[in-house]
């Protein structure tokens, strides 16, 4: 990851496990990425992360599996993606996951190649 600052210039580089050919997104305030490890298929485990600029983890949420698409972040750093839960098996969900890494709702969909949040 390459930090930039306001003139474009390069402030500095950091590396970050499990970025490397991924999408991520920062939250509202540019102190933390958020981004998926593992997923990337309608049967292949995965979770969204949460980390420092720094690359410290703050929290980590499982998914039975999730899309490569990369997460939504809003004014309130609440995270929206797709994926299918652990529990129950085979059903699909947009998800909102709150700031500090716990669900706050989810909404089922149908079918994984119809959604995208």
């Amino acid at each position: 990851m390459v930090i930039i600052d306001s003139s474009g210039a390069i402030k500095e580089k950091r590396t970050i496990e499990g970025l490397k050919g991924r999408s991520y997104v920062f939250s509202t305030g540019g102190d933390t990425v958020f981004y998926f490890t593992g997923g990337g298929g309608e049967f292949v485990p995965g979770n969204l992360n949460a980390s420092t600029i720094n690359g410290d983890s703050l929290w980590s949420y499982e998914f039975a599996s999730h899309n490569l698409a990369a997460p939504v972040v809003d004014n309130s750093n609440r995270v929206y993606v797709f994926g299918k839960d652990t529990e129950p098996p085979n059903k699909f969900f947009l998800y909102c996951i709150g700031p500090d890494g716990l669900l706050d709702w989810r909404y089922q969909v149908d079918r994984y190649e119809n959604y995208s949040s």
